[in-house]
């Protein structure tokens, strides 16, 4: 329950999630456009808290919800700090992922933040197939080179994304056509009909 209530609560600043994810829904929750909640987005939510549950638990409290971010710029909460020292990112799925191919880049991408934000060179990517009860777990390793390059991009985009907040104009931010079937925004989002096309040609190409 007490990751329902942080869920629950409305966001400030710039999160991890915000250059991460689709930043249209990032520009608009700073706009304070009013979100739609859909039942796909719930289930989601639901989801995230039974694999937080099931694994998160597994952890010392301390090392658990860890509050961090990126030069005062981006926050960040990680699901757990291994050891104390690396990330690891807990997702919950439907689909049956077995290599790393097949792992969401976003994911990917999500803990490699998470690790440029610790200057860790390795993290964890745990998956919880919700229906099967299946856990995969996947190791992420890189250099402190790559690490100082993922800093540059991740710092870009929340550039980017502030300058369109402040301007009023997200024109340079991208939608993420994956995403838009459990987008709570999607209905008020100036860029609905470009991302809804884009996410028909995603589906008819799976």
């Amino acid at each position: 329950m007490e990751k329902w209530d942080r869920d629950r609560q409305p966001r400030t600043g710039i999160h991890t999630y915000d250059v991460i994810y689709c930043q249209m829904k990032a520009f608009l929750r700073f706009k304070g456009v009013e979100k739609r909640v859909t039942k796909t987005s719930v289930g989601f939510m639901v989801f995230g808290i039974i694999g937080d549950f099931l694994i998160g638990d597994l952890y010392p409290k301390k090392h658990r919800h860890v509050k961090t971010g990126l030069h005062d710029i981006i926050v960040s909460e990680i699901d757990v700090l291994d050891s104390g020292l690396y990330p690891l990112e807990i997702k919950t799925t439907r689909k049956r992922v077995f290599r790393k191919s097949q792992v969401p880049q976003v994911w990917v991408e999500q803990l490699l933040t998470y690790m440029c934000e610790q200057n860790a060179q390795q993290g964890w990517l745990v998956l919880l197939n919700i229906f099967s009860g299946q856990i995969m777990t996947f190791k992420l390793e890189i250099t402190q080179q790559e690490i100082e390059a993922q800093k540059i991009i991740i710092l870009e985009r929340a550039r980017q994304l502030k300058e369109a907040v402040n301007n009023n104009d997200p024109s340079s931010l991208e939608p993420h056509p994956e995403e838009y079937s459990w987008c709570d925004y999607r209905y008020r989002c100036p860029k609905k009909g470009e991302c809804q096309e884009q996410a028909n040609k995603l589906r008819k190409k799976r």
